[in-house]
């Protein structure tokens, strides 16, 4: 039996790559690709894929080319992402049984069982199976492409999309039903058509919709394999499944653990986010960076040091304090909002960590913010930054802070006064804004009063 791995990208992951071929190379026996921009390939990386017996192929050549020419960038993906399913047509042309697509940011930990692995042959693909694909798209959209594409009664609700970091090809079967025609036609009749997804890549909801459209079911992996620790959330019972097998960890966040580590951007996007994903990936950094220091890199720069328990102990004690922060700000701006509905009678409508307040007369919104510092801030879009400058010019004898190329106005309020003087301020400011006609804040139009 023939099995290839390949992973493909532009010159950018070829250093990462070799990573995650030589964990590889340690635990399993598989034939590797590596399909990226190879003119632009240094020494020191053509000799190491040459050590791991790693073939390379130009993802520029002009026959790649005209194969995926119907495609387009998405996100901060290029086209060549769609090369990944036109490669299993030349591995079936040389041999091989079966395929693995792997993303580059993957480290791989143990020994594959390949009978975990590899698709029965009416399964063609193997794959994480994630949710269905009828909670992504809308119902009339879905209705008008079942229309076209799939033949027959099939319960969408039961069909899942993917996540495309780690699949397994039955490379003939995947030929024989012309997997990459059928995946560019209903490409181009959703881009053609302005359809939109709701939470998942176009790429992995259109992988998902193929079996419908070709009558199948994927096999479902393993987590094992593809674990990605700041990227899902998994059941307790789950977590130590995965833990006691683990295969492959997928550095799937834009956090890489060859990047530096900006310890307060960790700790803003954690925060925004309410959750502790980047964290998450944090912790399984150290793994990869063990691998890669067996590696006689020279030009590729990232952190040869592991991270100690401390560096962990103090990120998680960062953002637990922020996140706390949150909380408290959030308990202030729940009374903000319940003295100025209850005595100035504004109209707020709850949104998630936010309060909508129905005021000005453009198409553009407003932010008031305010936090545990008593700092209020006023925000407005691009097309209407006009109005903080009127709303100065209204209000001389407040001491706002201008932030123009951000669009806002900052108030440093007294922390120590009680919150109904500062909510009269709050109020005061309004008033007098509402007061110019042209403005007209309070006419009900779009606006937020919400956390900063």
């Amino acid at each position: 039996m023939k099995i290839a791995v390949y992973v493909l990208g532009d010159h950018n992951i070829i250093y990462p790559a070799l990573v995650l071929f030589t964990s590889l190379k340690k635990h399993n026996d598989f034939d590797f690709f590596l399909y990226t921009e190879s003119e632009t390939m240094n020494e020191e990386q053509i000799r190491l894929c040459q050590d791991l017996n790693i073939r390379v192929e130009n993802i520029q050549n002009e026959e790649y080319k005209r194969r995926i020419s119907v495609f387009s960038n998405f996100k901060r993906w290029p086209k060549e992402l769609f090369l990944n399913y036109v490669i299993p047509y030349y591995l079936n042309d040389l041999g091989y049984d079966y395929a693995i697509k792997m993303d580059y940011d993957i480290l791989c930990l143990d020994t594959y069982k390949l009978d975990e692995v590899l698709p029965k042959k009416d399964q063609i693909l193997s794959v994480i199976l994630k949710r269905s694909i009828v909670q992504t798209i809308a119902e009339k959209d879905l209705q008008t492409l079942n229309e076209c594409f799939v033949s027959g009664e099939r319960d969408l609700t039961k069909v899942s999309s993917v996540n495309a970091g780690f699949i397994a090809i039955d490379v003939k079967r995947y030929v024989d039903v012309d997997f990459f025609s059928q995946y560019t036609r209903v490409y181009q009749y959703i881009t053609k058509s302005n359809i939109q997804f709701h939470g998942e890549f176009i790429e992995q909801w259109i992988l998902g919709y193929l079996q419908a459209v070709l009558g199948i079911t994927y096999k479902g992996v393993n987590l094992a394999y593809n674990f990605r620790p700041g990227g899902i959330v998994i059941a307790e019972k789950a977590i130590t499944q995965v833990a006691a097998r683990c295969k492959n960890i997928h550095y799937s966040m834009a956090c890489k653990p060859w990047l530096p580590v900006d310890w307060a951007e960790y700790v803003k996007i954690d925060v925004t986010r309410n959750d502790l994903s980047w964290f998450n990936n944090f912790l399984f950094f150290n793994e990869w960076i063990r691998v890669a220091n067996t590696i006689p890199f020279v030009g590729f720069s990232y952190r040869k040091e592991e991270y100690t328990p401390f560096d962990i102990y103090l990120l998680f004690t960062n953002i637990k304090g922020a996140l706390n922060a949150k909380i408290k700000n959030n308990e202030l701006l729940h009374a903000y909002v319940a003295h100025l509905s209850t005595v100035y009678h504004y109209h707020f409508v709850p949104r998630e960590h936010s309060f909508r307040l129905s005021f000005g007369k453009t198409n553009g919104f407003y932010e008031i913010a305010i936090d545990t510092q008593c700092l209020f801030s006023l925000h407005c879009d691009e097309a209407d930054k006009d109005t903080l400058a009127t709303i100065v010019q209204k209000n001389p004898d407040i001491p706002f802070v201008e932030e123009p190329k951000q669009g806002r106005l900052t108030l440093a309020l007294d922390c120590k006064a009680p919150l109904e003087k500062n909510c009269q301020t709050i109020a005061d400011i309004i008033k007098r804004t509402d007061n110019d006609s042209h403005l007209g804040l309070l006419k009900k139009t779009k606006s937020f009063f919400r956390l900063g």
